[in-house]
């Protein structure tokens, strides 16, 4: 699923039925617990995603109308309607105008990284999404200028990349550096199995306390778009991110690569009081 200018496509896979004149998809029978033990919109919900990860033909395939499919499982249309908003904020299946729902191909992420200092990997354990880790690379490396301002150094430093995966696909390529003068036996720890926050905080004593983090649409290209196997020139929202300990030393700087169809981002945000904003005119 993209987002383009606010409205959000249905993005189909090679090969799958055209939303023009598709057959509403079939789904399994429903056997919910209606005794209020588990939202029943959330089993439904539940109970279609997993049709979809049992049969990925599904994709590219229209969702029965509301009022058929509310019949078939013995509930409201409000009952109903709650369930697909699920279904759509999982990015599971996503409303095409004047059309009707559609089961997409890419399960979106939604994160909360423009508002919190969490890695990617908490933010998907937060989610109960399950994710594996590949190691790529790891090397020690003099830094170069950009990282030297970043991490306040001119020394050495630990280079690591890593790919994420969520239903085997390939979700964010992530390059953390950190001061090997910090860190220095950093690269024999378990990067895959382990998150990096967790190892600094655990093994070196040093919790990541503030930092910044900084969001660009962009394309990926090379080996950035091999890695996280999408196309030359898909889009992909890249992120650079540099984190401090309490007392304000530098302790890590990341860049992060996150193909642009599989995550959305999530910020709570507040508004100020009326005599606490500027004004224009307002002295």
């Amino acid at each position: 699923m993209a987002t383009i200018g606010g409205t959000r496509r249905a993005v189909l896979r090679p090969g799958a039925r055209q939303a023009e004149g598709a057959a509403p998809a079939p789904l399994p029978p429903f056997v919910g617990d209606r005794t209020g033990a588990a939202a029943l919109y959330r089993q439904i919900a539940e109970h279609i995603e997993q049709a979809l990860a049992a049969d990925r033909s599904l994709v590219g395939t229209r969702l029965p109308a509301e009022e058929s499919l509310a019949a078939s499982f013995a509930v409201t249309r409000v009952t109903l309607r709650r369930a697909i908003q699920e279904l759509v904020r999982r990015g599971v299946v996503v409303p095409v105008h004047g059309r009707g729902t559609y089961f997409t191909e890419h399960r979106v992420i939604e994160q909360p990284l423009a508002s919190s200092l969490i890695s990617f990997s908490e933010a998907l354990r937060a989610l109960g999404i399950a994710y594996t880790t590949r190691l790529v690379s790891h090397c020690t490396i003099v830094a170069p200028p950009g990282l030297a301002r970043r991490l306040a150094t001119t020394g050495v430093i630990h280079a690591v990349r890593r790919l994420r995966f969520v239903e085997d696909k390939p979700v964010i390529l992530l390059d953390n550096y950190v001061p090997a003068s910090l860190f220095p036996d950093l690269l024999a720890q378990d990067l895959e199995a382990n998150q990096l926050f967790a190892t600094l905080t655990e093994r070196y004593g040093m919790p990541p306390f503030d930092g910044i983090r900084t969001f660009e649409a962009t394309l990926a290209l090379g080996e950035t778009a091999g890695l996280l196997e999408i196309a030359t020139g898909d889009p992909v929202m890249y992120a650079e991110q540099t984190t401090r300990r309490a007392d304000g030393t530098p302790i890590e700087a990341s860049n992060m690569w996150i193909p642009g169809r599989r995550f959305k981002l999530h910020a709570h945000i507040f508004r100020e009081p009326d005599d606490a904003r500027p004004h224009p005119g307002r002295r």
